[in-house]
């Protein structure tokens, strides 16, 4: 059974007329995949990282937690002094009303901080980290795609811009998520003057390629691509 590759920009009846040449660009693109996909290297070492700013974070939760919860505890006895002073008549009706307001407000402020924020953010992390190990072959993903989906899939990687070109392909934007490498493949053209043309590759950790790179830009970057990653 023939595939249809309605990733490129060649149209249907070129592929009918020189369906090798479609062939020669889906390989190519496999190998752009291959290239982009994270090392075992690069996932031990994000994962890890991944996993430290979990730990972190539930830390935090919890110490913020127990320090809300102790200012908690005091904002109610305030709150309970204010009533005996107001039924003992010792502060009028409008101060009473103005000094309860607040408490009540810095009560549901340290509230919301034990219902935790940082709770939250610490699971979404924890949901990167079991999408990581998918990083690890982005070609593999991009084939078992529907042929619907394999469009989408590129759209993700390489925006709206992604051309097809004699030697390959030709974009000006790379994921930030995958683009460690993009600078070492041959057959994939940044185009000048883009915020990927001239990437800094410092990190700290070296890929399997010899590229870096950084672990901080890289798992935020990871956010938006790992939720339409899973979408496609």
């Amino acid at each position: 059974m023939k595939r249809a590759y309605i990733y490129t920009r060649v149209s249907t009846e070129e592929q009918r007329n020189n369906w090798s040449m479609a062939e020669y660009a889906h390989d190519q693109m496999r190998e752009i995949l291959s290239w982009l996909s994270f090392g075992p290297v690069e996932l031990d070492f994000l994962e890890r990282k991944t996993r430290q700013a979990v730990q972190r974070l539930q830390h935090e939760h919890e110490e913020g937690a127990r320090k809300a919860k102790v200012e908690t505890e005091e904002l109610a006895r305030k709150i309970e002094s204010l009533e005996e002073k107001y039924l003992a008549d010792k502060i009028d009706e409008e101060t009473y009303r103005r000094w309860l307001s607040r408490l009540r407000a810095d009560v549901s402020d340290r509230q919301e901080l034990i219902a935790g924020a940082k709770a939250d953010e610490a699971a979404r992390w924890q949901r990167y980290e079991a999408a990581l190990p998918f990083l690890g072959n982005l070609a593999r993903i991009w084939e078992i795609c529907p042929v619907e989906k394999k469009a989408q899939f590129l759209r993700l990687l390489f925006g709206e811009s992604l051309e097809k070109t004699e030697r390959g392909y030709r974009t000006p934007h790379v994921n930030p998520a995958v683009k460690h490498n993009a600078h070492k493949i041959s057959a994939l053209e940044i185009k000048t003057g883009t915020e990927n043309a001239n990437f800094d590759a410092s990190g700290s950790v070296c890929s399997p390629y010899g590229a870096k790179i950084e672990p901080n830009q890289t798992l935020f970057a990871l956010v938006d691509f790992l939720d339409k990653l899973k979408a496609a």
